[in-house]
């Protein structure tokens, strides 16, 4: 794994799951502190990281920064309290980032 934000360059990252949209590539840095919301519109954070298998690219994770800290939306947490999204509950990737709540 990698932390997009640790590195100087763009890394990019090829999100499987939205294939859908017909986006094959999206930059790590273009996501960087987005906006993320819940398919139903429940504002959720702003992502903090991304991480992403270093051999296939493929985003494993999202790091949201948390709107509402008493809300996890079921969630994990890292010992910050940032909410740690598997990229199986990301739907789109526009203005903000869609997740999928349930």
């Amino acid at each position: 794994m990698f932390s997009a934000e640790r590195m100087s360059s763009p890394v990019a990252f090829i999100p499987h799951r939205l294939e859908r949209q017909d986006m094959q590539e999206v930059l790590a840095n273009q996501l960087k502190e987005k906006d993320v919301i819940g398919s139903d519109g429940a504002e959720v954070g702003a992502l903090y990281n991304v991480t992403a298998d270093i051999e296939t690219g493929r985003l494993q994770q999202l790091i949201v920064t948390p709107q509402d800290r008493h809300d996890t939306f079921g969630f994990e947490t890292d010992s910050q309290g940032r909410y740690l999204i598997p990229q199986s509950r990301v739907e789109a990737v526009k203005d903000k980032l869609v997740v999928n709540l349930e």
